[in-house]
């Protein structure tokens, strides 16, 4: 087994993915029901059988099995501005890696309300989290209260965003690999 050191921290470079990361075979139906779901997620199942020339039962299965595999979720997506929610940070944190407390440092932030998004990048930094709050107060409450508690992290910077843009991908703008 190959393992190598970066910054203390050792990793296999040949380990397997973990099983959420794992590739999951799309066929053309497949990518066609993804494609159709995100641009309407309302349609149903006849409608995508009619339009795919199949039966509602295909529809019916193939949409179950995406779900099963977590290729796709139904899931809600919010305005934050329109439930009150004005400050949307994305706030990038460098941690100190002679601690081995990555686990704990994003489970604390997991933890901590308005954090909506917590991330483990590669880069500059190590985490980015995505934080939401009513008011800049609420916000300078978190970046000088709660952040500098969190034992571990080192450094953080943090970006407000101007403008929210849809926090959505669509299958159809992915180019293949």
């Amino acid at each position: 087994m190959v393992k190598k050191e970066v910054l203390g921290i050792g990793f296999d470079e040949r380990a397997e993915p973990s099983p959420e990361k794992q590739a999951y075979p799309l066929d053309d139906l497949d990518g066609a029901i993804l494609e159709a779901h995100q641009r309407d997620t309302s349609i149903g199942y006849s409608e995508l059988a009619q339009a795919f020339d199949v039966t509602t039962a295909t529809v019916r299965n193939r949409i179950r099995r995406l779900k099963e595999a977590g290729v796709m979720d139904l899931i809600l997506a919010v305005n934050p501005h329109k439930l009150g929610l004005q400050v949307v940070a994305l706030i990038a944190i460098q941690i100190d890696w002679a601690d081995p407390g990555l686990d704990r440092i994003v489970a604390a932030l997991r933890s901590t309300p308005n954090v909506v998004t917590v991330m483990v990048v590669t880069g500059r930094y190590d985490v980015f989290v995505r934080y939401v709050s009513a008011d800049l107060a609420g916000y300078r409450r978190f970046i000088s209260e709660e952040l500098p508690n969190i034992e571990g992290i080192t450094k953080f910077e943090s970006f407000i965003e101007l403008e929210l843009d849809s926090p959505r991908i669509q299958i159809g703008d992915l180019g293949s690999s």
